[in-house]
């Protein structure tokens, strides 16, 4: 039989080791940044005249009047600036994307306008802005738009908005 002594003192050991080999194991180390440079000269924008675009969908979906066309005289990046007032209720979170020619998503792939604006004192809609990089795009016509998605399938919304794109002609 183990004494009570014994089994303090093997928890005590393990717990040591669990702790030793949390402290020296290295941390890993974080992604590196994409870097890059490129010279837009070009300015093309839409600003929507909608109060309001909703959608309940988990899955992507095109933000109404966000459509840009444009032309690449030859490859170079293109620079996305999306600014909209957005909405989503208790739990939930509005994820946005730059997409390109309906097959790329930019850099970064999404990212979170808002979550849980329950708790604003009025509940309004708050601006947000980004700037989404696509940063090799070939020569050639492209389309841009902007796509949005509830986190839990419940409704999010996009007020007003504008999408500027930057890019060499």
């Amino acid at each position: 039989m183990i004494s009570a002594h014994r089994k303090i003192t093997v928890s005590l050991l393990a717990g040591s080791v669990f702790w030793l080999f949390t402290l020296f194991t290295p941390a890993t180390a974080p992604a590196a940044p994409t870097l890059g440079t490129c010279s837009p000269t070009q300015l093309k924008y839409s600003v929507s005249t909608l109060d309001l675009s909703s959608t309940s969908s988990e899955a992507f979906v095109n933000v109404p009047e966000t459509t840009v066309s444009f032309n690449l005289g030859s490859a170079s990046c293109v620079i996305v600036r999306f600014s909209a007032m957005t909405q989503a209720g208790a739990g939930n979170h509005v994820a946005v994307r730059a997409f390109l020619d309906n097959a790329a998503a930019a850099i970064p792939p999404q990212v979170l306008y808002s979550g849980d604006d329950s708790g604003a004192p009025d509940g309004a809609a708050r601006a947000r802005a980004y700037e989404f990089v696509f940063p090799n795009v070939a020569s050639g016509s492209h389309i841009l738009r902007m796509q949005f998605k509830s986190g839990n399938g419940t409704v999010v919304k996009v007020h007003r908005h504008t999408t500027v794109i930057q890019y060499a002609p």
